[in-house]
């Protein structure tokens, strides 16, 4: 080597011979890291969304216990809890051993069981539901 060639290789920054490893890297992990990020967020939500429904499946047996309450009434508190969470569609199915919630006898089971779409827009789309069982006072 001549001394200009020596001398251009002296000027150069020490960070200058690192930049294509480092884009590199970058262009491998990048990609990878956002996908770790995006599918936290995906799984995050899903979990918040299966709690919520719980919640308000709970919410509208507790609701059930009083005495003198209509089936249109613990739809209309679960609907509520649901709503005011920001879950828009959901649906509710209360089920009982025979006929109508407001025939009951005490001591009989009902089932409320809420079910709702997470991520209907994305690829990862699947259900959520709750299911919640009390007894008629």
């Amino acid at each position: 080597m001549n001394k200009t060639t020596k001398r251009h290789f002296k000027a150069l920054p020490k960070h200058a011979k690192c930049t294509g490893a480092v884009i590199v890297e970058m262009a491998i992990c990048l990609p990878l890291m956002l996908l770790v990020v995006f599918g936290c967020v995906d799984v995050s939500s899903a979990i918040f969304r299966a709690q919520t429904l719980t919640s308000a499946a709970h919410e509208g047996a507790l609701y059930g216990l009083r005495q003198n309450v209509t089936e249109q009434e613990i739809r209309d508190r679960v609907s509520t809890v649901l709503t005011a969470r920001g879950i828009q569609n959901f649906t509710v199915n209360l089920k009982t051993a025979g006929g109508a919630f407001e025939n009951l006898e005490s001591g009989e089971p009902f089932t409320i069981e809420l079910t709702s779409e997470v991520n209907s827009d994305h690829l990862t789309a699947r259900n959520v539901s709750a299911t919640v069982t009390g007894l008629r006072p």
